[in-house]
């Protein structure tokens, strides 16, 4: 049969996979490009949070690019290497989002497994193809698909899934090899989702080296353990791709199949010059409407069940009662309306209110008159104007100390004057605040 050889280079490295003329179709209905979409390690993200300035991510982001990749050339694969979420809820929303997505081969992390029949049966229900190989994790159920044969543009590429916890797995396993054998024989390109690490991804790049050309493997898409690669890793003829955590990027490999043809590799980030998907966005949102929810429901009935500690700590207003200028000054700042901020975004959810309210940190509660039980929370306009412990969410307490002794007493060492730049970064750290510089910014605050 002959043989034709597909040279595939990206960013400075190259390597060549010789395939069959005769694979997938007759030369005239075959492809001469594919785009393969991929993602992984997800980690129960689902968007940025609202406090960054140029924060990367997002499902809805997600979505788009890869609606806008499927507009621009008819022939898209897209794949994911698995760990989507620990968390219930929101590994029920990223797997519902990434249904939407069209996905044609998922593979599952140590996350996933954690949540065992839950996910299994929301993948299923989601219609997402899950793939896993060799040796089984315990718990994969009988429907999920040991390989994938996928036909895109009359071009078949084979994928294979290496899950955590089955043993043996990755090359070590013989029942493996022939595995991979058969998809090489029968496909263009072959793909590796796997969630055994760098140093295991590199020995399983070096077993599929057979000693002729192509190896057994062409692409590894690994965990979070590749995230620290800049560029490809090549073993012989077997690329292991960089991956990025929590839905920050996509990766993107372009296959040309000529004689000549290249392979090119990049990261493509999901920044805020990409707009939410409105079906995907409404998944997020009504997500948080609902713990938004739950959580004012709980308060309430612990308000109606507990004594109420709002007297624990000073508020704004209590301490404006001495220093009034500073009170005055704090007023216009964004700290006095970060609680306000949330109920405006509809994100009143505990992740930001650790941040945004006083209150909450001190009770775990949402405040009192936040919103009803039954009606979600009362727009913006309803909200009392005057700040309180509803409103003054990044407060006097929040960086002085509680000031109950100081008001006692008035002496100036049971209070904080500056809490320094650590303190800080526990809210305005890379994660929610990634413009955060400590020098220029502690300059806006001034209310002294």
């Amino acid at each position: 049969m002959r043989a034709t050889r597909l040279c595939l280079m990206g960013w400075g490295v190259a390597f060549c996979l010789l395939m069959s003329s005769g694979q997938g179709g007759s030369r005239a209905d075959r492809a001469d490009h594919l785009v393969l979409l991929y993602t992984g390690e997800t980690q129960n993200f689902l968007e940025v949070c609202g406090c960054r300035q140029s924060g990367l991510g997002g499902l809805a982001r997600r979505a788009t690019l890869i609606q806008r990749v499927r507009e621009e050339t008819p022939h898209v694969l897209l794949l994911d290497s698995g760990n989507q979420a620990d968390d219930p809820r929101r590994g029920e929303v990223i797997v519902r989002a990434m249904g939407r997505m069209g996905y044609h081969a998922v593979t599952v992390g140590a996350m996933d497994l954690r949540r065992g029949k839950e996910f299994f049966d929301s993948a299923q229900a989601a219609g997402l193809p899950l793939v896993v190989s060799g040796g089984r994790s315990a718990g994969v159920p009988g429907w999920v698909k040991e390989w994938l044969l996928i036909e895109v543009g009359g071009r078949k590429v084979g994928v294979v899934g290496l899950a955590p916890g089955g043993e043996p797995a990755g090359g070590e396993d013989a029942s493996l090899v022939p595995l991979l054998s058969r998809l090489r024989r029968e496909a263009e390109v072959v793909v590796a989702l796997s969630q055994l690490g760098m140093q295991r991804d590199r020995l399983m790049a070096r077993r599929a080296q057979t000693g002729s050309s192509p190896p057994l493997i062409d692409l590894i898409i690994g965990n979070a353990s590749a995230e620290g690669l800049t560029q490809p890793e090549v073993i012989g003829g077997t690329w292991i791709v960089p991956i990025s955590t929590k839905g920050q990027h996509v990766g993107r490999v372009d296959i040309e199949f000529a004689s000549s043809g290249r392979l090119r590799w990049r990261l493509i980030p999901l920044g805020k010059d990409i707009p939410d998907e409105p079906q995907v966005a409404g998944l997020v949102g009504k997500y948080f409407e609902e713990e938004a929810e739950a959580l004012l429901h709980a308060s309430e009935e612990e308000a109606h069940n507990n004594v109420d500690v709002n007297a624990a700590y000073a508020t704004a207003e209590q301490c404006g009662e001495c220093h009034a200028k500073a009170y005055e000054m704090w007023k216009k700042l964004r700290h006095a309306h970060a609680l306000r901020t949330l109920v405006e975004n509809r994100r009143v959810v505990r992740e930001c209110l650790r941040c945004h309210s006083e209150h909450y940190r001190r009770t775990g509660r949402v405040p009192k008159g936040l919103g009803t039980r039954g009606e979600g929370l009362e727009p913006p306009s309803t909200l009392s104007p005057e700040l309180s412990p509803l409103t003054d969410g990044v407060s006097c307490s929040t960086c002085h100390g509680d000031g109950v002794i100081h008001s006692l007493t008035e002496t100036k060492q049971s209070i904080t004057r500056n809490p320094g730049q650590a303190f800080c970064k526990k809210c305005h750290d890379k994660e929610n605040d990634d413009d955060f510089d400590y020098k220029r910014d502690v300059k806006k605050i001034r209310h002294w």
